[in-house]
């Protein structure tokens, strides 16, 4: 008889954990992250982007919206680059979306498939993790499946009792979204440490102010009790509302995208909502 996925998976946990020792340590031997040459995309105005060559960007373009895989994207904010600052252990907060399909698009079987995908979040976290200040927070955002046992693999990572709240918010019903769930979102936040747990954020009576979206009232929430002027928050697979919290924050920032059409359409929304200039680069 085969064991149910929740039985197999401190055995996926702890492949994980292998996986991302193995990528940290060789990262120490890695001479050089591969980057496609910098565009610098001026946004006031909706200037031009142009290329920029230079090993040391200006001081101006402190934010960067990144286009490529995520581990890649980890691999370079981890070891460092000249386009990049190293960034490891400096980040203040992380906005993490998985994504539905993600990373185990190829599997076989259904069971394959969410094998691959706890091993790979678990890898992702924990490379995450590092990437965090000791103060610094995360914010996840999981799928419907396996969303259960993916639960358990973030509480594994940062420690169930770094849980600093579950955060649920409803959009009111409208034609374009029939579907509950379409009307309803959730994300975790933990912190690195325990010391940072209480307070986080409101409880649920305390207005958040108002907001195109709830999510982006959250966001913008998160932002303002985790982090201070000057940090910096990196977001991976960044949704809309990222873009629209982002721009005009005093915040630096790393956003990125999996693929060219997703980081055109964040180009766009940063340029609408007036962000300073940024770096648009590809891994």
């Amino acid at each position: 008889m085969k064991k149910s996925l929740l039985l197999r998976l401190p055995d996926i946990v702890a492949h994980g954990h292998r996986q991302a020792s193995h990528f940290l340590a060789s990262l120490e031997d890695r001479q050089r992250i591969a980057w496609h040459p910098r565009q610098r995309a001026l946004s006031a105005h909706g200037a031009a982007h142009t290329p920029d060559h230079s090993d040391h960007p200006s001081s101006d373009h402190r934010d960067h919206l990144v286009c490529g895989d995520d581990l890649a994207v980890l691999a370079a904010l981890l070891a460092g680059h000249p386009g990049l600052p190293r960034l490891r252990g400096r980040v203040g907060l992380i906005c993490f979306d998985p994504g539905p399909d993600a990373p185990a698009a190829r599997a076989g079987s259904a069971a394959q498939a969410d094998k691959e995908r706890l091993t790979g979040l678990t890898l992702r976290l924990l490379l995450m993790r590092a990437l965090l200040a000791d103060t610094g927070f995360i914010r996840v955002r999981l799928g419907q499946d396996p969303a259960g046992c993916a639960r358990l693999v973030v509480d594994t990572v940062f420690g169930s009792e770094n849980c600093a709240q579950d955060i649920l918010w409803h959009t009111p019903p409208s034609p374009r979204m029939a579907s509950a769930a379409l009307r309803h979102g959730m994300v975790h936040v933990y912190a690195k440490h325990r010391r940072r747990v209480e307070p986080v954020l409101p409880g649920p009576t305390v207005p958040w102010g108002p907001s195109s979206s709830p999510a982006e009232a959250m966001l913008r929430h998160l932002l303002a009790v985790s982090t201070a002027p000057g940090d910096t928050v990196v977001a991976f697979n960044a949704g809309a509302e990222i873009a629209a919290v982002a721009a005009p924050s005093a915040r630096q920032w790393v956003i990125t995208a999996p693929d060219t059409p997703a980081c055109d359409t964040l180009h766009q929304r940063l340029s609408a909502r007036g962000a300073r200039p940024f770096l648009r680069q590809a891994v």
